[in-house]
């Protein structure tokens, strides 16, 4: 991103877009194998029982900053991304 001061804007490049992409990707990527969570994803089956878990809110916060800034990681909520690719 850079800051043009004659329009007073910033330009973010499909590029910087790009790098944010996989940068969040191999944040989820290293939050679930530090949390001994499989990076491929996982499923949710039958009702959640218990409070949401540091990791789970780690990744929810990374997919909501990136819909923020128009990045589409592909997936809404937390285990729905197979990140294993990630690096």
């Amino acid at each position: 991103m850079q800051y043009h001061g004659p329009t007073n804007q910033f330009t973010v490049t499909p590029n910087d877009l790009q790098r944010a992409y996989y940068s969040l990707r191999w944040a989820i990527k290293n939050i679930r194998e530090a949390s001994k969570l499989d990076p491929k994803g996982y499923q949710r089956t039958g009702p959640i029982t218990g409070p949401m878990e540091a990791p789970y809110f780690a990744e929810k916060g990374i997919l909501d900053a990136a819909r923020e800034l128009g990045i589409n990681l592909g997936a809404n909520r937390p285990g729905e991304l197979d990140v294993s690719d990630a690096g």
